[in-house]
């Protein structure tokens, strides 16, 4: 199974990428204390331990300091991160709810969900609780003072068969996901 996405796509998600880096490292410039992030996702941030790739990159940067931290369980969404968020004793709860003042305070909330939720058709219940995670998380971060970046993964080049209607399927899908974030991130921004 390939993992690819067409050239024009990843044209515009590196384009999207250098934005995101921009946005993320402008502000950490101009600061004394340390930058706090924390990444929440699946495999897709874990695999090849993208947390450490950003500190090294960061680090690598005349910046202040980083602190960088990561939930990230395999096959996990953004709903099941949110449950585990609103559970006591969970490292999420920690970051985001109960944990001291140093543990709570967060610059950058990352979020990555599973690749292909946010390409699935409008009423199905996996996109509903999608949104319904990026919510509860999101106003999670906003009362830590943080702000939240999604963090776009791809789809697959041929679909998933696991999706419901057409929403994940090669092209179509991949327009629909991206759409679909833009939108979220428009709500985000909102809250």
């Amino acid at each position: 199974m390939s993992l690819s996405m067409p050239r024009s796509l990843r044209r515009g998600a590196v384009a999207v990428s250098l934005s995101l880096a921009a946005a993320m490292f402008v502000p950490m410039a101009a600061r004394a204390e340390a930058t706090k992030i924390l990444f929440v996702g699946n495999s897709y941030t874990f695999v090849n331990d993208l947390p450490s790739v950003y500190r090294a990159t960061a680090s690598a940067l005349p910046f202040a300091p980083l602190r960088v931290e990561s939930v990230a369980i395999g096959g996990h969404t953004l709903a099941q991160h949110a449950m585990d968020a609103a559970t006591d004793g969970t490292a999420l709860a920690d970051f985001l709810r109960t944990g001291t003042p140093d543990v709570t305070a967060w610059d950058v909330v990352i979020l990555q969900d599973q690749s292909e939720i946010p390409g699935f058709p409008d009423g199905t219940p996996e996109l509903a609780a999608s949104l319904d995670g990026v919510s509860a998380l999101g106003a999670l971060a906003h009362a830590r003072g943080a702000s939240v970046v999604l963090y776009l993964t791809w789809g697959r080049e041929h679909g998933d068969d696991h999706a419901s209607g057409d929403g994940a399927r090669a092209g179509q899908g991949y327009q629909r996901l991206m759409s679909r974030w833009r939108r979220v991130a428009a709500l985000e921004q909102a809250m």
